[in-house]
């Protein structure tokens, strides 16, 4: 009889544990495999870029101002050199500016 509780108290756990709506997310969510937004960057790369070789990495980050403003930038550096370019865009992804003189680890003031 205890044994027969049991697996009846079993199985209603199970099946309450079924119906959790944390059970049936998707361990990949939909809305990560979806674009909001794109922007054609390769002009500015292509012309950094070129001459250079090939292998390059980027690193993007999204900074905001003390206004709220929220500004991305992508850095770009070519393997085994130094030269690095970062490229500013707002959130409507359009270009608001290119640097590609500047040495990383020092401070550099950007209007």
């Amino acid at each position: 009889m205890v044994k027969k509780i049991l697996y009846l108290c079993l199985i209603y756990i199970i099946l309450g544990l079924g119906a959790c709506g944390f059970f049936s997310l998707s361990l990949f969510p939909a809305f990560l495999s979806q674009a909001v937004a794109y922007a054609d960057l390769s002009k500015y790369i292509d012309s950094f870029v070129s001459g250079k070789g090939d292998d390059f990495y980027s690193h993007m980050c999204v900074l905001r101002n003390i206004p709220g403003d929220e500004y991305i930038f992508l850095l770009i550096c070519i393997e085994h050199s130094d030269d690095k370019k970062v490229i500013v865009l707002d959130t409507s992804l359009d270009v608001k500016k290119e640097h590609e003189s500047f040495k990383l680890g020092r401070l550099n003031m950007v209007d």
